[in-house]
């Protein structure tokens, strides 16, 4: 199945500015690196899989399949839990809230991190501030930075 789409390349310039060393962005070093790339994990409520640490409504709404539930659970493992689809999930989700989020002004990668960890108002919300603090530490000494 293939999952998101990527109108908006915002969310693709992001990823690209976080990685360092080939394909290791700063988002999944904040993750856990790709130590659970292949596997998922239980984390606060529900299970978070593969390398961004995507949940089942993520991926959903990721994907627009309303109403999300247990029936798509298979498929959603089957994309999240490794890299290449789940790049195109977060860049299918940053396409859907990236603008939504900042009010029609392009995202930052700050507010991809934030969006990616607070939800569709992440970039405007405190509760993302430790997040962003992570990702920030995590990629301001290499090449791109966080900008």
């Amino acid at each position: 199945m293939e999952t998101g789409t990527n109108n908006d390349k915002s969310g693709t310039t992001c990823l690209l500015a976080l990685e360092y060393n080939r394909k290791y962005p700063s988002l999944i070093q904040t993750e856990g690196c790709m130590a659970y790339d292949g596997r998922c994990y239980w984390d606060v409520y529900s299970d978070s899989c593969g390398p961004f640490a995507i949940k089942i409504e993520y991926w959903c709404d990721a994907n627009n399949i309303s109403p999300c539930t247990s029936d798509y659970d298979q498929q959603f493992r089957d994309c999240a839990m490794y890299y290449d689809c789940s790049v195109v999930t977060v860049n299918g989700y940053m396409c859907r809230y990236g603008e939504y989020c900042t009010g029609g002004v392009t995202p930052t990668c700050e507010d991809f991190a934030r969006i990616h960890n607070g939800g569709p108002n992440g970039c405007t919300c405190d509760c993302t501030d430790g997040y962003w603090d992570l990702v920030n530490s995590c990629c301001a000494d290499k090449p791109g930075g966080c900008d």
